[in-house]
């Protein structure tokens, strides 16, 4: 099944040969011939003369106009196939223009996985707006990207995007609640069991020597906890034992397809709504509800956290529910529940 993925990781997939595994390099300024130069060297140095699936491997190059394709990015190559005695008639240009790209370079660039064509004889594929998404080419081994990056993409996004909607829309915000029963664990589709993987030291499962018969009626939707670090274990071993706490669940292992408990929030690095899993659902001996997540100190101020936070904040404040964000140095340092009424005065500790 070459062009089926199902179920399948990416590590998986690339590990057994079905995913070509990428290897980036980066360049400080790509318009420039020296970049064509190293990037088509190194690609004929690792692949030049080769074939993979009787098929002679390729290099695309994305070039930003038609003007640059045609002026700037084939002369360079020509020069530097040139002076690595590679044959020209290699070279194919698809920019959709058809004054530059006629039929037989369309029929050329569509038969570059058909052996025995012309077009599977094609190596260096200049393109322009081509060649994108749903574009399967068994054969390509490579990918130049002669164009610098948006540089003003946060302008964009924070100011620019968001002033042109707020003029063209009115946006009026309504909030509704409703009490819903969600989950912390369904039962597995397939199977009797979740099968997970963890650091020995890192695995606390129900039968723990040192729980008593009360701390484990506390806890344990899942037999087996798998944590991620020794903060979490140990933001875990404070509550579990705490007479403050009536009952503690880890929820940070389990996904949307094992559990319900999920906050959906912007991810500002894909531009997204995402699905983000606190670590731990606790109640209170108070009745209150405590949702909580450890965090490295070097990762508090991620933009992805904060996100992460701010999302969960509103959902939390909407629900009567605190949003706790514990620092992997606090909780290896002392008991955070010795002083609890602290922690109500901020989120980040």
């Amino acid at each position: 099944m070459p062009e089926v993925v199902y179920a399948y990781g990416l590590n998986e997939s690339i590990a057994h040969g079905y995913l070509k595994d990428a290897d980036p390099i980066a360049f400080e300024n790509v318009k420039n011939e020296e970049f064509l130069k190293v990037v088509i060297t190194k690609f004929w140095e690792r692949y030049g003369g080769q074939t993979y699936e009787g098929l002679m491997p390729k290099l695309a190059i994305f070039a930003a106009t038609v003007e640059e394709a045609t002026k700037t990015v084939r002369p360079a190559v020509e020069k530097i196939l040139s002076e690595l005695d590679i044959p020209l008639s290699s070279i194919l240009v698809n920019t959709g223009d058809t004054t530059v790209t006629k039929d037989e370079d369309i029929r050329n660039f569509r038969n570059l996985d058909v052996q025995g064509t012309e077009g599977s004889q094609k190596q260096f594929i200049i393109l322009v707006e081509k060649g994108r998404e749903g574009w399967n080419c068994r054969s390509l081994l490579g990918i130049a990207l002669f164009r610098s990056p948006n540089k003003y993409n946060e302008i964009l996004h924070d100011i620019l995007i968001p002033t042109i909607f707020h003029a063209l829309n009115s946006v009026e915000a309504v909030r509704h609640s409703d009490d819903v029963e969600i989950t912390l664990l369904k039962a597995p589709k397939d199977a009797g069991y979740y099968v997970f993987s963890g650091k020995e030291g890192l695995v606390i499962t129900k039968e723990h020597n040192n729980f008593t018969p009360a701390e484990i009626l506390k806890s344990f939707h899942a037999d087996t906890y798998c944590f991620d670090s020794e903060p979490e274990k140990e933001c875990f071993l404070q509550y579990i034992s705490s007479p403050l706490v009536k009952e503690v669940y880890f929820t940070g292992m389990f996904t949307s397809d094992q559990g319900d408990l999920s906050i959906q929030y912007y991810d500002p690095e894909s531009g997204r709504i995402r699905k983000y899993y606190p670590d731990f659902l606790a109640k209170m001996t108070d009745a209150s509800y405590q949702l909580i997540e450890v965090k490295g100190d070097n990762m508090i101020d991620d933009p992805v956290v904060k996100a992460k936070q701010i999302a969960a904040e509103e959902m939390a404040t909407a629900s009567e529910m605190h949003y706790l964000m514990y620092a992997g140095s606090k909780l290896m340092k002392e008991n955070v529940l010795d002083c609890p009424n602290q922690y109500f005065q901020k989120t980040i500790i």
